[in-house]
């Protein structure tokens, strides 16, 4: 068969395709399914910079679970490489995702690609004189309110936690696990894991389910779980189809 004939029975790019950087790929600090996840949305932007396929679609395709998309997925945005758009209806429904595939990044990302070796730069020490007297009080109150600004919030993501996760045991266990692993990880790490968790245990194995502090402080929210119908998750009132945080993702 010659190339006119293969080409007849059609080409890998009839169905769309686009550019991926090179540096993204020799970027050492990224997961094989982050890279995975930017080759599949770069093959969706065309000559263009942005795609829009929905989470079914990708990990469809790519063979992986929504909570392991969503983990991966995260890489790539805290590293600048993708940015995430959430378009809604006028209503305020959830419509869909739009991915900007950006063509700069940040300044102080430093993906390890090569080695680069430099010798004693020289780096002048700024000279400050006459630096007016600064007020410590000030200070102290901004820290201060920072602080309690973060402490409510987390409070409040626990109560959602808590709520969301339906085995009410040893909420001061619960409580403490939960500040140590949000001081690790983003709240939508934790929620989505949490949902995905809840989601492979079947209504009526309600024993099989881990403590709150358990589950939290061996982090099992990053592990992948495998879905089951009729599980904890979508007999407790809040079916997955109407979520509007995972539709949201």
């Amino acid at each position: 068969m010659d190339k006119k004939d293969m080409l007849k029975h059609g080409s890998v790019l009839s169905s769309g395709y686009g550019i991926i950087p090179k540096l993204v790929m020799k970027d050492k600090e990224l997961t094989i399914e982050a890279k995975a996840i930017y080759a599949f949305l770069c093959s969706y932007t065309g000559k263009g910079d942005t795609a829009f396929p929905g989470i079914g679609i990708i990990t469809s395709h790519l063979d992986i679970s929504e909570h392991r998309f969503y983990r991966h997925r995260k890489q790539l945005i805290e590293k600048g490489y993708i940015t995430l758009t959430k378009e809604r209806y006028e209503g305020g429904a959830f419509k869909r995702n739009i991915y900007t595939i950006n063509t700069s990044i940040p300044h102080e990302q430093n993906p390890h690609v090569d080695n680069l070796h430099v010798d004693n730069p020289h780096v002048d020490k700024p000279h400050v004189e006459n630096v007016g007297t600064i007020n410590n009080s000030s200070i102290n109150n901004s820290i201060n309110n920072n602080s309690n600004k973060n402490n409510n919030k987390e409070h409040a993501r626990f109560e959602d936690f808590y709520n969301l996760y339906n085995k009410k045991k040893a909420r001061p266990k619960a409580a403490k696990a939960f500040n140590k692993a949000i001081s690790n990880h983003d709240w939508e790490t934790i929620e989505s894991g949490t949902i995905a968790y809840l989601k492979s245990i079947r209504s009526g194995d309600e024993r099989f389910q881990a403590y709150p502090a358990t589950f939290l402080n061996e982090e099992r929210f990053l592990d992948d779980h495998e879905y089951v119908k009729g599980n904890l998750y979508e007999t407790d009132g809040k079916p997955a189809e109407d979520d509007d945080f995972l539709n949201g993702l």
